[in-house]
Parts: structure tokens; sequence; C-alpha cells
């Protein structure tokens, strides 16, 4: 022992250093270096805030996720203003546009027919009818109600007696074609009086057949009640030497035509149907009425139907019940006529 080493208080000895000590030393450095490599890093919970803030850096997208809510209402809060700013410029000329509509639309005005029984059908037949817009009022498409004449007071044009008409009518009639006749024309009777019950199979059947509307039908025939043959002042007239233009258009070139229409007016006989242009019902060349008397004057130009027993034919003269017909037996081959 050297002299400079001082000695070891009493009780206690120099570690004594073996070479499995310094061999274990050697291991324990080993062991906490690896242990050092495999350790779990703390988590950022575990590491002191003034050290987080500085170390960790917050993501671009993170920063402005605030700012997209804000853009959103921006862009929603101007597409509501602008949609109701093109709602308030709209409304007002769309609403002042129905509002026009609807005050030129005009109500409906119906009419019902009175029921009429058909040939060959067990029940009568009631139909309602647009009326027309006319300013006659009772008119429906163009036709005047007209009523039924008591058939007792009517005499016959032909020898069956399937063509008559009221006395004054069938006088006068008589007379024009006596007129004619002399002139080498030969008028024909086709169609005088004609019953409800006639004039709807005329209008409704018929239509049926051929698939027609009601203006369409009633542009050719009237509908029941409403036909100027009810009166028993109307009359179908043809050329007895061409039966293929009886009840067509086509009658207008005939003889018998031209001869009506220069020298008719001279027995009261008028052409009912000219054709005009605001006329709803079409030409008819063929069909024309008496305007000899006040009752029939009134009947078809009056603004109200006369009473039936104030006309001047209803009591018949002695000689009107045996009066001869207008045209033979012979001579009154009848087609069907509207």
């Amino acid at each position: 022992m050297n002299s400079s080493t001082k000695p070891l208080p009493s009780g206690l000895s120099s570690p004594q250093i073996t070479p499995d000590s310094a061999s274990g030393l050697s291991n324990v450095g080993t062991v906490v270096e690896n242990h050092s490599d495999s350790m779990t890093p703390l988590p950022s919970d575990d590491i002191p805030e003034a050290l987080r803030d500085s170390t960790v850096k917050r993501s671009p997208s993170f920063q402005s996720q605030g700012k997209f809510p804000i853009v959103w209402m921006v862009l929603i809060g101007a597409g509501a203003i602008a949609l109701g700013a093109i709602t308030a410029l709209l409304w007002q000329p769309i609403a002042e546009m129905a509002n026009r509509t609807s005050a030129q639309t005009p109500a409906p005005q119906n009419a019902t027919l009175p029921e009429s029984a058909q040939s060959g059908q067990d029940n009568a037949e009631s139909v309602v009818i647009e009326a027309s817009t006319d300013t006659n009022a009772g008119e429906i498409l163009g036709h005047k109600p007209y009523q039924e004449v008591d058939e007792d007071l009517l005499v016959p044009l032909v020898g069956d007696g399937s063509v008559r008409l009221r006395p004054s009518a069938a006088e006068s009639f008589a007379e024009m074609v006596g007129a004619a006749r002399a002139d080498g024309v030969r008028l024909q009777p086709l169609s005088g009086f004609r019953t409800e019950e006639e004039q709807s199979y005329l209008f409704f059947e018929i239509r049926k057949r051929r698939r027609q509307g009601l203006a369409e039908r009633a542009a050719v025939s009237a509908p029941p009640g409403y036909s100027e043959h009810h009166t028993g002042y109307a009359v179908d007239i043809g050329d007895a030497t061409q039966p293929a233009t009886n009840v067509s258009e086509s009658f207008e070139t005939t003889e018998a035509f031209k001869w009506l229409q220069e020298n008719a007016a001279s027995y009261s006989f008028e052409m009912s149907f000219a054709g005009g242009e605001n006329d709803k019902v079409s030409y008819e060349p063929w069909h024309w009425r008496f305007v000899g008397d006040r009752h029939s004057l009134e009947t078809f130009y009056g603004d109200s139907l006369s009473d039936p027993s104030n006309q001047q034919d209803t009591e018949q003269s002695p000689n009107a019940a045996s009066q001869e017909p207008a045209v033979s037996q012979q001579d009154s081959e009848q087609s069907t006529v509207e």
C-alpha cells in the first residue's frame, strides 16, 4: 500500500472487482442499449404543452376547415335572394294573364231538349245540347224554337196526303205549282209538316249513323222542337225532272230552282237558309217557307211565338178540307229528306 492512500474508515473494505463482475457490467450496458431501441414513443398527451406547441404544426386543411360553412351559407343566401327576385318579377304578369283568360272564357249555358220518342226505341231520348251564344233568346245551334201545329188544321199537297201544309200556305203553293207548270217547270213537294217525333229521328238517329257532332248535324237538320217544318209553313221543293238533285245543293242548278228565285216571292214563299256568312245552318236551296199572312210573319220574324189561336187560317174555309192536292199522285215520288 502506498503511503499516499488514505486508509478506509473502520469497518469498510474496498470492493474487489473480479473478471466475472467486469463481464456483468458490460452486459448491463448492452441490455440498456437494446432496451432503448425497442421503447415505444410516449403519446402526445405525455409531451409537455410547451414542447407540443413548438414542435407540432397544424396542416393547411385543418386551418381552413372552418371557412367552408361560411362560403356555403353565402352562396345559398344569394341563390334564395335571386329566386325571390325572379318570382316577384314574373308573378304579376302571370297573374294578370290568368285573370284575362278567366274573364274571356264565357260561362257555359245549357238548354235541355224535351223528351221525344224515337222510331224503334223503347224510351224517349232526352239530350242536353249546348246553347248557342246568339243574342236571340231560346235559339239552339242556330235554330229557333217552333210550336207544332195541330194536324187537324193541315191540308194535303199530294194525293196520298204524305205532304201537308196549313191552308193558306197550301193554297198559295198550289197556285205557284200551276204557274211553274205553265212555264214548263215541274215543282215537286218533297216534305211539308213534320212532327217532333219525326224530326227527332232525322236529327238523332241519322247523326249516329253518320257519326256527326251536334253542331255538324244541326248545320243540316234542326233538333226536334226547332224545325220550321213543325209550323206547317215550310216545304222542301224538288225538280220532278231531276230527282237526283233532291235535298242537295245541286238543286240550285235545276230549272225549278231558277224559276223559284224569279217567281216564288210573288206567291209569298222565300228560301229559309241562304247560306250567309254568319249563318250556322248550311245552304239549303230546296227549303222554302210561306210568309204570306200575319201569323206566318210573326212565327218567323217575331220576337216570340204567337198564340196559334190568333192565326188567320185556324178556321178552315168550307173549301179547305176538300182542296185539291197541289201535285197529282202521279208526280208525288217521295225521297228521303232532312
